[in-house]
């Protein structure tokens, strides 16, 4: 399956939809602060809520919760080296690992080390925006649950 948000940027207090390959839309997303942290809101084309992600901070590092419900599917925490910053996904099946480059918003979900999602940024033609993101969710995986990793990804550790 592959996604697409029609945006050049991805803001931190941001709403906006997630598409799929006919412009139908999938998800509807909404980001915000509230007092210093971070909260995403992930809803249905109905607009039934889905998932949501939350941040947590400690004095050292930050962590954002993504609850399906009042369950929690993950945690996924951030580092930032001198070269480049990483995440560490603990999910409910296991952990996910992310290769490529976040800065650049091109990289790769995996889970078991297969490839679970993707996330490109790339100009399309055929995209309103022109430059859009593109969200691959390889067929057996859960995209609502994709879709909240990567995006926590993008807003919040980018």
């Amino acid at each position: 399956m592959t996604l697409y948000i029609d945006r050049e940027k991805i803001m931190p207090e941001d709403a906006f939809a997630v598409t799929d390959e006919s412009g139908q839309v999938v998800f509807k997303v909404i980001s915000k602060k509230e007092k210093s942290r971070m909260s995403i809101f992930l809803y249905n084309s109905r607009g039934e809520s889905i998932a949501s992600v939350q941040e947590r901070r400690s004095l050292v590092s930050s962590e954002y919760c993504v609850f399906f419900g009042e369950a929690l599917y993950a945690r996924i925490k951030t580092s930032t080296s001198l070269f480049a910053k990483s995440v560490e996904i603990d999910g409910v099946d296991g952990k996910l690992t992310v290769d490529g480059s976040i800065e650049n918003s091109s990289y790769t979900v995996y889970k078991d080390g297969s490839p679970a999602g993707s996330l490109r940024r790339r100009w399309f033609e055929n995209r309103k925006s022109g430059l859009a993101y593109c969200i691959g969710i390889t067929s057996d995986e859960d995209a609502a649950f994709l879709v909240a990793v990567i995006l926590t990804i993008e807003i919040c550790v980018r």
